[in-house]
């Protein structure tokens, strides 16, 4: 969903009164909250979607290497004191 849709929707909740603003005040009014919703820093979900994966890809190598390192360091300590 674009910033214009949320707008749109926000736009479309609002009380009779403030629909029948001028347009110079609809515009001020359009702009201010346009401004707000991209201070909030949001990011698509396709954006998030792609993050998610990245995470999930992230955390399987860690995993897996963390599994490694304890194998070598079992190895190691078995070479250093063999029973």
């Amino acid at each position: 969903m674009s910033f214009k849709d949320v707008l749109q929707k926000l736009g479309d909740k609002l009380p009779d009164e403030v629909k029948i603003m001028s347009q110079e005040a609809r515009t001020a009014m359009h702009d201010l909250m346009q401004d707000k919703l991209h201070q909030l820093n949001l990011v698509s979900r396709q954006e998030f979607d792609a993050q998610t994966q990245a995470l999930l890809m992230a955390q399987a190598k860690v995993e897996e290497l963390t599994k490694q390192v304890t194998l070598l360091e079992e190895k190691l300590f078995n070479k250093q004191n063999p029973k």
